[in-house]
């Protein structure tokens, strides 16, 4: 099966699940339902197809994971850490971490 990645290449799906790390896949998660529309709009001519390379053992590995569990519970799991991975990346320094530190102090000055 192949998707199709952000910068609007198409790869194996079974390049990223063979890696054995949640993470990898991150890679071919889109921020928003906007950019998923903005990318198949500017997909002209010929697919341009990623060749990456594909770990059979890894990939039978998965494989036998997912046979021994719930495909749902598993994607949620992945989405959990997913969110995890990236809180970080979208708050950068946050800015109710900002406000929280001034309203503090703010409560604390004086009227004049």
């Amino acid at each position: 099966m192949f998707v199709l990645r952000p910068d609007g290449r198409w790869v194996d799906f079974n390049a990223y699940a063979c890696q054995g790390k949640p993470e990898a896949m991150d890679e071919i998660v889109f921020s928003t339902t906007t950019d998923v529309m903005e990318t198949f709009g500017k997909l002209m001519g010929r697919p341009q197809v990623l060749d990456l390379a594909v770990d059979e053992a890894g990939l039978k590995a998965w494989i036998e994971r997912q046979k021994s569990g719930n495909p749902l519970e598993a994607a949620h799991e992945w989405a959990v850490g997913y969110r995890e991975r990236h809180r970080k990346k979208r708050r950068g320094p946050s800015e109710s971490t900002l406000w929280a530190r001034i309203l503090p102090q703010r409560k604390r000055m004086r009227k004049i």
